[in-house]
């Protein structure tokens, strides 16, 4: 993550997860001086471990940190620099496009998805740090895997 954080030379980047691995995951983001975004879907962060209370605590913090959070968040497409958002792109990611009314694209160069990755036959495609993360680098990279992802079943 970090060397291609500095390869090529990513300004901000988003977490998608917010559970305990995600939360972990956009702290180490924001520690390498890159703009970190956290991605939830559910309502709250960490939705299986706290309430509405403890998410408000917790994001207080996450925010004190400098780091973003954007929960209810329905990512639609990754958009490419080319301003592709097909499968068979090879253009670096520049953006998540959400479905959310009155949300606007969330500039990014770089995508992680945490959770266990060791089922998932994406070694060729996506550089693998830690056995947690997949980086996305390029639009063809997420449709793999987002179908991987997608039917693995786990979040």
């Amino acid at each position: 993550m970090l060397a291609y954080a500095k390869e090529n030379n990513v300004k901000s980047a988003a977490v998608i997860g917010g559970g305990l691995l995600g939360l972990e995951a956009a702290k180490a983001v924001a520690d390498m001086n890159v703009e970190s975004h956290i991605i939830e879907f559910a309502p709250i962060l960490m939705c299986r471990q706290i309430d509405q209370g403890g998410h408000n605590a917790l994001v207080g913090k996450i925010e004190e940190m400098g780091l973003k959070v954007h929960c209810d968040a329905r990512t639609e497409a990754f958009v490419g620099t080319d301003g592709s958002t097909d499968n068979d792109s090879d253009a670096p990611i520049a953006a998540l496009k959400f479905s959310n009314e009155g949300w606007d694209d969330l500039p990014v160069q770089m995508v992680g998805k945490f959770h266990l990755a060791r089922s998932l036959s994406l070694y060729q495609c996506i550089p693998l740090t830690y056995s947690l993360s997949i980086i996305i680098p390029s639009c063809k990279c997420r449709y793999q895997a987002s179908r991987r992802i997608g039917s693995s079943g786990r979040d």
